[in-house]
């Protein structure tokens, strides 16, 4: 509860209930002991697929990142877009896109990203006329992108692959276009507000050298270059393309300095201990997602509630697809990324695949679903932390956060009906 927050905690909860007590919801139900043992033991349960995928896999990328942000690689991705965009009307703003969405791949928490990138990039669009609920909303809604934008997906896309059984190279092909069409999306949206309301770009004296940005930390593209190559080009296994990437990142971040900063032995301990401070929580809701799993499989809950769905759709496709919508957005709420996805991929995407969408359709949509809980009211942790950030309105910073994301609640449906 304390690690992971009540909600996720409450859904173990009731779904042990069920298991223990199923014959009162019509369902198997078994004693405490058999029960105990199998979710402690069986690979379906607890040591299963999602604590795999995070100690595997995610735990790489998390260092990764740490190491990133350690050595400025953060900080330097953030002037960078700074340099480029700040210039032109609305360019505040559009860096805050850039940022969000280069940094958020890699970080893959809608929350953490909001707080890395919007310390720095709220205050500069409110500078250049933008209201405090618009600009927390553009930094919630880019860093809420960061989580679809492949390779790292919140660490879903891993998961996600190991699921379906196919290569995870399938998943960033699949995954990559739409993400592009979101960040493009909110970078025109941000655009038009600027010309309409006559906003102009940063002066130059706020806003770093685009020449001397890009010259001071080139060496920082170097690992995301290792990274690609090695995941995609030599079709390398996840967390070896990320372990790649962090020994060129700590071979160019030790030789060349940024801003008088080298990688250290205490950049890299602090580094570490970032990551195991980050990976702990992860570590636990990605086992109590696997309770989850175990425990629907083994009551059969999941196809009783796919079931349930499309009785309810009266076998209308459409409607099927907008009750797993509102579902995935509720389920979702104040849940983290892997978490909201594994709890919908095991009790909805079923529904959706026996309606007759291909497993990877199903799956990118109620992935997308659950990512949009980050912005939508009541519980909108990315838009509630942006809101404070901006000293902002949190309901009126969630419903802009709303309107310039909206793309992200139509993509689903063009994965339901563009196979």
């Amino acid at each position: 509860w304390r690690s992971i927050g009540l909600t996720l905690a409450l859904i173990v909860v009731a779904f042990v209930a069920a298991a223990l007590f199923g014959d009162a919801l019509g369902i198997p139900s078994m004693g405490a002991d058999f029960l105990a043992i199998y979710l402690v033991m069986d690979p379906n349960a607890l040591l299963g697929l999602p604590l795999n995928v995070a100690v595997e896999i995610v735990v790489a990328y998390v260092l990764f990142g740490e190491l990133l942000r350690h050595s400025g690689g953060g900080e330097f991705l953030t002037k960078l877009c700074l340099a480029a965009f700040g210039g032109y009307r609305g360019g505040s703003a559009k860096a805050a896109i850039g940022a969000s969405a280069t940094f958020g791949t890699i970080s893959g928490n809608a929350v953490s990203n909001v707080v890395g990138t919007g310390i720095v990039t709220i205050p500069l669009i409110k500078r250049t006329g933008i209201s405090g609920a618009l600009a927390g909303a553009v930094e919630a809604a880019a860093s809420t992108g960061g989580q679809l934008l492949p390779p790292v997906m919140g660490a879903a896309a891993f998961v996600m692959a190991d699921f379906l059984q196919v290569p995870y190279w399938h998943i960033v092909v699949a995954a990559a276009l739409p993400a592009v069409l979101y960040f493009a999306a909110l970078f025109f949206q941000m655009d038009r507000v600027a010309a309409r309301d006559g906003l102009h770009g940063l002066p130059a004296a706020e806003r770093p050298d685009l020449r001397t940005t890009a010259r001071h930390g080139a060496h920082f593209l170097l690992p995301f270059v290792a990274l690609f190559v090695t995941l995609f080009l030599n079709q390398t296994r996840p967390e070896l393309a990320a372990l790649v990437a962090v020994a060129v990142l700590l071979i160019v971040g030790a030789i060349v300095p940024f801003e008088g900063r080298r990688i250290g032995p205490r950049a890299v301990l602090a580094s570490v201990l970032d990551t195991g401070r980050a990976a702990a929580p992860l570590i636990v809701l990605t086992a109590a997602a696997g309770l989850i799993i175990g425990l629907v499989s083994l009551t059969g809950l999941g196809f009783s509630v796919a079931a349930d769905a499309i009785a309810a759709s009266g076998g209308n496709t459409f409607l099927l697809l907008v009750l797993v919508a509102l579902v995935a957005i509720v389920f979702g709420m104040g849940m983290p990324t892997v978490a909201v996805y594994v709890v919908l991929a095991t009790v909805l995407a079923p529904a959706l695949e026996q309606a007759g969408l291909q497993p990877i359709q199903a799956h990118l949509f109620i992935l997308y679903y659950g990512m949009m809980s980050m912005l939508t009211p009541p519980v909108a942790l990315a838009s509630i932390t942006a809101a404070r950030l901006a000293k902002a309105d949190p309901w009126r910073t969630s419903l802009e956060a709303i309107r310039l994301a909206w793309v992200a609640y139509v993509i689903p449906f063009l994965f339901a009906y563009s196979p």
